[in-house]
């Protein structure tokens, strides 16, 4: 991924391009003495464009002005919780748990919209304090500025999505739910989401097993967990519409007891086995069981979105003896140079490594940023293009519920560490 590298080799000694506007929404508001103000700060002083809007009680505009932005201009929605953080008070990481996921996808973000800006396009960017609220994200959605953004990422949370959603309708306004697996709202056009739907994993994992393995048939596992409507059944679709003569068993334990599946194993083929389900206790009374028939039967495992995170718990060498396949949305390897360069980037501006969410604000604040710099009233025609991240590919179609990102990863354990496979 050296694509990622080239991004990264200019960043060397610049604090955030003075072409990079910030406008801190969450700093502005009249009534609140407990600001938090942005990870790092610019190194031009912050335009308070949103200020005046607020301070006059704009209201929304009849003829929309975002296409005549000269620049392109981001807002991002997140929920800084301004009023439970105290910084006068803040020590600790513990004091910043309410706006950590925010604080760390915002960072992330910042470092990818800096990257992306390095030929000397420019980005204004304006952010607001959605505050866990519903109702707070909707009176942010009627803000004059946020209607004359070109885009909005955010809100996080579903309850703040759907109360966001139907005034961005209303509004033709493009929206990111940037970490939501599911589609929160349906029938928007306007909406984006770059975390793979739970649909997606399922015809994805339906698609592979057909083609690496040649077989019709398989067992899905449920557990009391399992989400039938939204993995289980796209799933049978997707297999049945591409095998023929497809025979699906399906297995389900409240108790976490798998003996009485052994009736339905086949000796002497591989019993390829689709896991619906991401409990712990769960998967380490299957792991037992698979331990415990191993010698009479052959299996093959694809896991339910989000399994690998128990990795720890179940042991790599479990995972590796049974097979066991995970479709993942983001999958980020170490040992890539690019990787490597933004890994050691991040931690010279931010004096910390990066977690999971400020990976993912990088690879969105620079895709949509390079997107919106070439194409900024009409980047929805160029928003396919297939972008190769640092945690995430980005292939996104355009469908009834808006448009939705398809680029999955199918993971193995090998030699104890995941590898994507092909």
């Amino acid at each position: 991924m050296t694509s990622v590298l080239n991004r990264l080799q200019l960043l060397s000694g610049n604090n955030f391009l003075g072409a990079l506007v910030l406008t801190a929404a969450i700093t502005v508001t009249s009534c609140s003495k407990k600001a938090v103000p942005p990870p790092v700060s610019p190194s031009k002083p912050i335009e308070n464009t949103v200020k005046e809007d607020v301070e006059k009680g704009a209201k929304e505009p009849a003829v929309f002005s975002r296409n005549s932005n000269k620049i392109p201009v981001i807002s991002l929605v997140l929920p800084f919780n301004v009023n439970e953080v105290d910084l006068t008070t803040a020590n600790t990481k513990k004091d910043m748990e309410p706006a950590a996921v925010a604080l760390d996808f915002y960072q992330g973000f910042r470092l990818g919209l800096d990257s992306a800006t390095q030929s000397g396009n420019k980005i204004k960017l304006q952010v607001f304090d959605s505050k866990d609220d519903s109702v707070e994200a909707r009176s942010i959605a009627r803000k004059q500025a946020i209607i004359n953004s070109n885009l909005v990422i955010g809100p996080l949370y579903p309850a703040e999505i759907r109360s966001f959603n139907p005034i961005a309708v209303e509004n033709q306004q493009y929206f990111v739910s940037p970490l939501s697996p599911r589609v929160v709202v349906k029938g928007n056009p306007f909406f984006i989401v770059p975390v793979c739907p739970l649909e997606i994993h399922a015809r994805k994992a339906a698609e592979f097993i057909i083609k690496k393995f040649e077989t019709n048939r398989v067992m899905i596992l449920k557990g009391s967990d399992s989400d039938e409507d939204n993995f289980v059944k796209p799933f049978k679709v997707a297999f049945e519409e591409q095998s023929i003569g497809t025979n699906i068993n399906e297995y389900r334990t409240t108790t976490n007891l798998f003996d009485p599946m052994a009736a339905k194993l086949v000796k002497g083929q591989n019993n390829i086995l689709l896991i619906s389900s991401a409990n712990k206790a769960f998967w380490q009374a299957l792991l037992k069981f698979l331990d415990k028939n191993s010698k009479e039967y052959n299996f093959t495992i694809f896991a339910y979105p989000g399994s690998e995170k128990l990795t720890n718990s179940l042991g790599l060498k479990n995972l590796e003896k049974y097979n066991v396949y995970f479709t993942s949305s983001y999958h980020v390897e170490k040992n890539d140079p690019g990787t490597s360069a933004f890994y050691t980037k991040y931690k010279q501006v931010y004096a910390t490594d990066p977690n999971e969410y400020a990976i993912k604000g990088f690879d969105i604040g620079y895709f949509f940023a390079k997107l919106l710099s070439s194409h900024i009233t009409d980047y929805d025609k160029y928003i396919n293009k297939f972008y190769n991240g640092i945690h995430n590919n980005f292939q996104f179609v355009k469908t009834d519920n808006g448009f939705l990102n398809e680029s999955l990863k199918v993971l193995k354990v090998e030699n104890s560490k995941f590898v994507e496979q092909k």
